[in-house]
């Protein structure tokens, strides 16, 4: 009998460490330094009814930044986040705008955006990516600096402890840095490669659109560097209402986003 309850207690042990999941700390781990510059794209048409009428509004932006590390200092970055480039088009009742940093127009738009690009901001953020300190910048003022940082977007998802592959998260903050769309919902470690983890984000989103909040579903595709923990790319979904008031009068809006971020 003894026999026989040690080899059960050995076999229970085996299986024990045969099934027992790997955790994953998920994580930057970077050196002074590296460069990653991104792209993201935005297509975001909307839908607005109001007073009996329907007005569609197709909008898409193309944003390249990047993202270098300047130093290193007890499991601490300093990232400098330049906004290289952006690319704006509108459409609505007939008429489409097409706006490009890098073109030669001189229109008031254009101006405006170029105000925004090649204004290097500096910003400390910890291993998990929380930012830490105050954004810097010498030459630009606080509307470009969060101008910048809502444009160039990097993980803020990371969970305070190491989570096994198929595990969940809940998150009740956007998905990545500098968003203001509001998020609460899951985040799930699918798959671990060699180079890569691939994560699938759910849940429901709040954001405010000409003066209206709308909310719905929103899911997300991310892929980040093992090594490095930055993203490698995402692609993400939002189905989105939302009623209000504009100008006094009653009306609904609704938006089907699509957005994607690659490491070029």
């Amino acid at each position: 009998m003894k026999k026989f309850i040690l080899h059960t207690l050995l076999l229970l042990g085996v299986m024990t460490s045969v099934f027992a999941q790997e955790k994953y700390d998920l994580r930057l781990n970077l050196e002074k330094g590296q460069t990653f510059t991104y792209q993201m794209t935005l297509n975001y048409p909307m839908i607005i009814s109001m007073m009996g009428q329907q007005m569609e509004i197709k909008q898409a932006q193309t944003l390249t930044y990047t993202y270098k590390v300047l130093d290193v200092k007890d499991g601490n970055y300093l990232m400098e986040i330049n906004l290289d480039r952006m690319q704006v088009f509108t459409s609505s009742m007939g008429q489409e705008v097409n706006l490009d940093t890098d073109s030669d127009a001189k229109d008031e738009a254009t101006s405006q955006l170029r105000k925004m690009v090649n204004q290097k901001i500096t910003q400390w953020v910890d291993a998990k990516f929380k930012p830490l300190g105050e954004l810097e910048g010498e030459m630009a003022d606080d509307f470009v600096k969060e101008g910048v940082l809502s444009m160039s977007i990097g993980p803020a998802f990371f969970p305070a402890e190491p989570v096994a592959q198929g595990e969940s998260i809940k998150v009740n903050k956007p998905l990545f840095s500098g968003s203001s769309t509001k998020y609460e919902g899951v985040v799930t470690l699918v798959a671990v490669s060699d180079t890569d983890y691939t994560l699938r984000a759910n849940g429901k989103t709040t954001k405010t659109v000409e003066g209206l909040v709308i909310e719905g579903n929103g899911i997300d595709n991310i892929v980040l560097d093992r090594k490095t923990g930055m993203i490698k790319n995402t692609f993400g979904t939002m189905a989105l209402k939302g009623t209000g008031s504009i100008q006094g009068a009653q009306a609904e809006i609704s938006s089907n986003m699509i957005t994607s971020v690659r490491l070029l």
